[in-house]
C-alpha cells in the first residue's frame, strides 16, 4: 500500500503542512475558541483523510461537521486531491429522526451470540431513555441484561420486557435472588417507566433506520456522519453513549492493528468528557476508546473551545494537539499542563505560550508530543462549501446522500397495557394459557381456517366471596362470584360464570400462575384497582346480597331452619331423628333413644369377640407351625380340633349378636317412620341477618384473539386460551 500522507494547511514559509499517517494514528485534540477555525480544520482532517481511503466516523453536536455532505464549491483546475475527494462517499445520518435517515439503536438481536454482545449497551439504552441515571443502578441493568438474553432465546420482542422485568421467568442472576438485587417494589417502579418509554412515539424513532454497522463503515471507506442537534441533550447523551460502546465493542473485536483503521472525529466534545469528579454517561466508553485504540487502528479526535471540558485523562493520552486561538490566559496555561504531560520530550513553555498569544484566526500550533515538534500552520481552505451550522431542514434538504433506509419491523401498537395494573393488598393470579400452536390445531379441528393470531391478552377478573347468616339458622351460606372489570358498567354485575365461559365451579382446580405468559398484554380495567375502587364494589355486592331473599326450610314441631346449604332431603332426615327422639309425656325414656344405645352395646360386644377370634386364629397358626419345626406333628389334630371349637363357637354368639341389631333396627325404623308422619316442614324466605364480604382474588383470564376464514369468509374470533373444551 502506497504511504499515505494528509496535507492540512500551509505553515509560515509557505509550504504545504503534512502530516504522515502515524502521526494520526494517535489520538489528537483541537482546541480553540469560537471564530478561532477548529471546525474548519475538522473538516480539511476529514477531506484529507476521505482522499487516503480512511474511514471517518464524525459525532456533529453543532451541526458544523454535516457541511462536509454539501456539494463542493467550484474546485480547482487539476487539483488533484480536490477531485479525490469529490468523489468520495459522505453519508449523513439524522439519529432518531424517522423523516431524514434514521438509526436503528434498538434492533433486536438476532442470536444469543449478538445479544450476549449487546445487552449491556441496550441495557444501558433503555435505562436512560426512561429517566434512569445508569451508573447508579448496577444490579437493575443486570436483571434487565439478563432479560434481554431470556427475550432473544424465546423469540419475544420489545414489548414484552416491562412484565418480564416486573415477574422475571428466572429465580437468581449470577447466583444472587432476584429480589436481593432488585425488590419487587423497585422492580414495579423500573416496569413502569420502560412501559412508559417503550410505548411512548419517541421508543418507535429508534426502531426505525439502519443498524449500525460500522463493519460497513470500515468496509466501505467514507464519511459517515451522525447529524444531533435536533435531539434533546438528554437523547444525545443516551446516543451518544450507546454509539461510543458499540464502536467499543467492534474495536476489540477486530484485533491490533498497525495501521489507522478509522479516525473518529467528535466535534464541540463539551459535557461529554468533564474532567474528574463529574460524569456523564458518554464519559467511561469515550475513556476505554482513547486508552485503547491506538493499539487498534482507531483515532480519536476531539475538539472544545475550552480545555477545561475535557478530563485530564483525555488530554494526557492526545499526542497530537492542535491548538488555535484561546480566550483567555487560564485557557493557554491549561494547554501549557497539558502538553507537559502528554509529551515525552522536553519543550519551552515560554516559546509555547508566545506562540499561542500570537495566534490569529485559522492558524494553529500544531504540536506532535510523539517528536517533540511545533510547527504554525494556516488550515487551507475547505473542499466543502461551510455554511455553518445546518439546520435538521437544511441537512435534509442538502445533503449529498443516497438514502436507503432499512426499516425495523415494530410490533403492531394497540390499546393493550404492557404491564398489569398495580394492586394493592389483593392477591392476583394468572391462568396459565394454552400453546398458540394447540389453540390452532383446535381450531383446525373443528374446520376453521386460521390466518393469524390477531393478539393476546389477558382480561382481569375480580373474584369476590361473601358469608351470610340467617337468624334461627345454624350454618351459613358462602356466596362466589365473578366481576367482569374489563367492561364494568356504572352497576357492576356479579356473575357465576363469566362471558369467557369461566364458572365458578372451576376456580378450584384452574392451573394458576404468580406472573403473566411473555406475549401476552393486559386489557386495563374500566377503573383504578385502588382501595376505594373495591371497597365501592364490595360495598355494592353486600348491599345487593342482603336484599337477596333466600329459600330456607322450616320444621313446625321442631322450629328448627335448615342450613343455607341444606336441601329438602337432608333437613327431612335430620328433623326426623330430632323428633324421634324428642321423649313422650309421662315417659322418663324416649324408646328410640333405649334402642340406640342397645344397638351401640351389641356393636361393641361383638368387637370384643372378633377380637377373641382374632387372638385364637393367630394362637392356632403359631403353633402349628411351632409343632411342624421341632417334628411334633402327632399332636396336632387334637390340638387344632380344640381350637375350632372355641371358634365356632364364637362365631355363633356373633351371629347372634348381628342378628339382635338387625332387630332392633328394624325397631328403630317403625319409630322413624312414625315420627316423619309427625312431621310438618314449609318453605320460608328470609333475608341474611348478617353479610361479611372481602375480595378473594384478581385472576386475570387469557384471550386470544384470531382471525380465521370459514366458507371463503373472513372474521376475527375472540376466544379463552386455558380450556379449549370452551372454544
Amino acid at each position: 500500500m502506497p504511504e499515505r500522507f494528509f496535507v492540512l494547511g500551509v505553515e509560515a514559509q509557505g509550504k504545504d503542512f503534512t502530516l504522515p499517517e502515524d502521526a494520526l494514528s494517535v489520538h489528537g485534540v483541537v482546541l480553540g475558541s469560537t471564530g478561532s477555525g477548529k471546525t474548519g480544520f475538522l473538516v480539511v482532517l476529514m477531506e484529507e483523510a476521505l482522499i487516503n481511503g480512511v474511514p471517518v466516523v464524525g459525532l456533529d453536536v453543532k451541526g458544523d461537521l454535516s457541511n462536509l455532505g454539501l456539494s463542493p464549491g467550484a474546485l480547482q483546475s487539476g487539483n488533484a486531491r480536490a477531485e479525490l475527494f469529490a468523489g468520495s462517499r459522505v453519508e449523513v445520518y439524522t439519529p432518531g429522526h424517522v423523516g431524514g435517515r434514521p438509526v436503528a439503536l434498538l434492533g433486536f438481536p438476532r442470536s444469543l451470540e449478538e445479544a450476549s454482545n449487546v445487552a449491556g449497551d441496550l441495557a444501558d439504552f433503555l435505562l436512560a431513555g426512561s429517566g434512569f441515571q445508569v451508573d447508579r443502578h448496577f444490579g437493575l441493568k443486570r436483571l434487565l441484561e439478563k432479560v434481554i438474553l431470556y427475550m432473544v432465546e424465546n423469540s419475544l420482542v420489545w414489548e414484552d420486557l416491562p412484565s418480564l422485568l416486573l415477574s422475571p421467568p428466572f429465580r437468581q442472576v449470577d447466583g444472587v435472588d432476584v429480589d436481593s438485587i432488585v425488590p419487587r417494589r423497585k422492580r414495579r417502579e423500573a416496569s413502569v417507566r420502560l412501559a412508559s418509554f417503550i410505548g411512548s412515539p419517541a421508543f418507535g424513532r429508534w426502531l426505525r433506520g439502519e443498524p449500525l454497522d460500522f463493519d460497513r463503515m470500515a468496509g466501505e471507506p467514507g464519511a459517515y456522519i451522525f447529524y444531533l442537534p435536533h435531539l434533546s441533550q438528554e437523547e444525545r447523551e443516551t446516543f451518544v453513549a450507546f454509539f461510543l460502546k458499540r464502536l467499543y465493542a467492534w474495536m476489540l473485536r477486530q484485533g491490533s492493528s498497525s495501521g489507522l483503521r478509522l479516525l473518529l472525529v467528535f466535534d464541540e466534545v463539551y459535557g461529554y468528557l468533564p474532567p474528574y469528579p463529574r460524569s456523564s454517561p458518554a464519559k467511561e466508553p469515550l475513556l476505554s476508546l482513547i486508552k485503547q485504540g491506538r493499539a487498534f487502528g482507531v483515532s480519536v479526535f476531539l475538539s472544545t473551545q475550552n480545555p477545561y471540558d475535557i478530563d485530564y485523562r483525555a488530554l494526557g493520552n492526545a499526542r497530537l494537539w492542535v491548538i488555535g486561538r484561546l480566550q483567555t490566559s487560564n485557557d493557554r496555561k491549561r494547554v501549557l499542563e497539558g502538553v507537559r504531560e502528554a509529551s515525552p520530550l522536553s519543550i519551552s513553555a515560554e516559546r509555547l505560550a508566545d506562540v499561542l498569544a500570537s495566534l490569529k484566526p485559522r492558524e494553529f500550533a500544531v504540536y506532535d508530543a510523539e517528536r517533540g515538534n511545533l510547527d504554525i500552520v494556516r488550515t487551507r481552505d475547505t473542499y466543502s462549501r461551510l455554511a455553518g451550522p445546518l439546520t435538521l431542514e437544511q441537512v435534509l434538504g442538502k445533503i449529498r446522500t443516497t438514502r436507503t433506509e432499512t426499516q425495523v419491523s415494530t410490533p403492531v401498537k394497540d390499546n393493550l397495557l404492557l404491564l398489569p395494573p398495580q394492586v394493592e393488598g389483593l392477591e392476583e393470579y394468572f391462568i396459565r394459557n394454552q400453546k398458540h400452536s394447540e389453540i390452532i390445531k383446535e381450531l383446525e379441528k373443528r374446520g376453521l381456517k386460521v390466518k393469524s393470531i390477531v393478539s393476546a391478552y389477558y382480561e382481569p377478573l375480580l373474584v369476590v366471596e361473601a358469608k351470610l347468616t340467617f337468624t334461627g339458622s345454624r350454618g351459613s351460606l358462602h356466596v362466589t362470584r365473578l366481576v367482569e372489570l374489563a367492561h364494568l358498567a356504572e352497576k357492576p354485575s356479579f356473575l357465576e360464570a363469566s362471558n369467557l365461559g369461566l364458572k365458578i365451579g372451576e376456580l378450584e382446580s384452574l392451573p394458576l400462575d404468580s406472573s403473566p405468559t411473555p406475549g401476552y398484554r393486559f386489557i386495563a380495567p374500566s377503573l383504578p384497582l385502588d382501595e376505594k375502587s373495591i371497597e365501592r364494589i364490595l360495598k355494592r355486592f353486600s348491599d345487593e346480597l342482603g336484599k337477596t331473599s333466600y329459600r330456607l326450610y322450616e320444621c313446625v314441631e321442631t322450629g328448627e331452619i335448615s342450613d343455607p346449604l341444606e336441601d329438602l332431603a337432608s333437613f327431612v332426615e335430620r328433623q326426623t331423628y330430632i323428633l324421634a327422639l324428642k321423649k313422650r309425656r309421662g315417659k322418663q325414656k324416649n324408646e328410640l333413644d333405649r334402642i340406640i344405645v342397645a344397638i351401640k352395646r351389641e356393636y361393641e360386644a361383638i368387637g370384643k369377640l372378633e377380637a377373641q377370634l382374632s387372638d385364637l386364629k393367630r394362637e392356632a397358626l403359631i403353633d402349628s407351625l411351632g409343632k411342624v419345626i421341632i417334628g411334633r406333628t402327632s399332636h396336632l389334630p387334637r390340638k387344632i380340633a380344640s381350637t375350632i371349637k372355641k371358634m365356632r363357637s364364637i362365631e355363633k354368639k356373633i351371629k347372634e349378636k348381628e342378628e339382635k341389631i338387625a332387630r332392633l333396627k328394624e325397631e328403630a325404623k317403625r319409630h322413624l317412620e312414625e315420627a316423619q308422619a309427625r312431621l310438618t316442614v314449609r318453605e320460608t324466605y328470609m333475608k341474611p341477618s348478617q353479610v361479611q364480604v372481602h375480595a378473594k382474588m384478581l385472576l386475570w383470564v387469557p384471550v386470544v384473539e384470531v382471525e380465521i376464514e370459514k366458507n371463503g369468509e373472513i372474521a376475527k374470533l375472540k376466544i379463552n386460551a386455558y380450556n379449549l373444551s370452551e372454544i
